[in-house]
């Protein structure tokens, strides 16, 4: 997983945190003393924490920077965010910087209070909507400002409750300190979370506003320690915005599209309605004992054809998902068939004797080490595996699957294949070949 991602997920994983009543879970049994005085430090952050909670609610407008500080495995990734809220539908918020390494803009979202419009200068495309209950905070595919995350459902409109739960706070960390910044009185609120060892959340709050001024999370991954900062440098509150500032309007070469679309999306997307509602391409490879055998062959029966690689750690991961399945199914009438592609005999062998009895699946083998010329190239358009294709009982393709799904993904194509669910029966007999 790539720093940036990493950052990301363990965000998402705090803010469903917030979510969550907090759990007791206390490794040692700590003197009465101590917890009580633990209960109460964590009260008192709670009322902090309702307060920072109602001062967003009741904000009219605000404008304000926000510089972004991410380092996750020796890389540091800056930003340069803005946010313009008016109470009434009206919002702008940016991101500029090298967030995405080797790239500026990563987009601009804008509401006028009718039309909500996003830009993606990456992408050199834009997005037009009408304006809706849910459309702020924006959600948008990388999270602009982790800290501001956790409260900008407050500034939203038509709220009248809102949960102001804190993330579940590990027993006797949480603490309230006295700081400044920039001559400014703060009260520093600052607890380890359960659920994330080693972790310590920091959040600065303006004594006058009970408005953030700073943020800062440490937390642990398998990749190392992982340190989100965030400065917020307030413009103005409660103040005019000029209007101008929630339109936008995209360059001459940007494309207006219903969503947004990455080059490796619309290359699955090309790739898939190619594939998707035609016959499957036929073909004929050996399998591990030396016999041939031909797709068509199997014409009448529901087919899963995926495509693998020894060296693939993905495929490593739906490998077992697919033997799950053709234990629950093949004596309906479902095959499932292994290619082994872009690979070696020399890694095959070996894999498939220690691995004899853990996928009992039909392998094939592609026997082209180039991937230009093997079979999941040239036929089936694979540019990644594991890719996965359902094959309906008249040989026309159901889903084309790139990348590992969750199990019930592929069932749900099965069955629109025609394999029935409930009793595991597709109406056919098992196949041999």
């Amino acid at each position: 997983m790539k720093p940036i991602s990493t950052a990301i997920a363990l965000l998402a994983t705090l803010i469903v945190l917030s979510s969550l009543p907090t759990q007791a879970a206390v490794k040692t049994k700590p003197s009465a003393k101590s917890k009580s005085a633990s209960v109460a430090m964590e009260k008192k952050i709670q009322i902090t924490f309702e307060a920072i909670h109602q001062a967003y609610f009741h904000l009219h407008s605000i404008h304000l920077m926000i510089n972004t500080l991410i380092s996750a495995s020796g890389t540091q990734m800056k930003g340069t965010s803005e946010l313009a809220f008016i109470r009434g539908k009206k919002f702008l918020l940016s991101q500029t910087g090298s967030m995405l390494p080797g790239q500026n803009e990563v987009f601009r979202v804008v509401s006028d209070g009718v039309k909500v419009q996003t830009y993606d200068s990456n992408l050199k495309q834009y997005t037009e909507k009408p304006y809706t209950s849910s459309s702020f905070p924006p959600k948008t595919g990388d999270i602009l400002s982790p800290g501001l995350q956790l409260f900008m459902p407050m500034m939203s409109i038509g709220k009248t409750t809102q949960d102001d739960s804190l993330p579940p706070i590990q027993p006797g960390t949480a603490m309230i300190l006295r700081s400044k910044i920039d001559g400014q009185p703060m009260e520093l609120l600052q607890m380890g979370l359960q659920g994330m060892p080693g972790s310590k959340l920091q959040m600065w709050v303006n004594l006058k506003t009970h408005l953030m001024r700073r943020f800062a999370l440490m937390m642990k991954s398998p990749q190392g320690m992982v340190g989100i900062h965030e400065d917020y440098l307030i413009k103005s509150i409660n103040k005019p915005i000029p209007s101008a500032m929630f339109r936008i309007s995209p360059p001459k070469n940007a494309k207006l599209v219903d969503e947004f679309v990455t080059p490796e999306q619309q290359q699955e997307q090309d790739t898939t309605a190619k594939y998707v509602g035609k016959p499957a391409p036929d073909f004929t490879l050996k399998d591990t004992t030396g016999k041939d055998v031909t797709l068509s062959g199997y014409k009448g029966h529901v087919v899963l054809l995926d495509f693998w690689a020894t060296w693939c750690g993905p495929c490593q991961i739906t490998m077992p998902i697919f033997e799950q399945i053709h234990n629950e199914y093949s004596d309906q009438g479902l095959i499932v068939v292994g290619v082994n592609t872009w690979d070696t005999e020399k890694a095959l062998a070996p894999y498939l004797k220690e691995n004899a009895t853990k996928y009992t699946f039909q392998i094939l083998v592609d026997p082209a080490t180039d991937p230009n010329q093997s079979v999941a190239t040239k036929l089936y358009g694979v540019q990644g595996i594991p890719t996965t294709l359902i094959i309906d009982k008249n040989g026309v393709v159901q889903a084309y699957l790139v990348g590992v799904h969750e199990k019930q993904n592929y069932l749900n194509a099965l069955a629109k294949a025609g394999i029935n669910m409930k009793t595991g029966s597709s109406d056919n007999p098992p196949a041999k070949q």
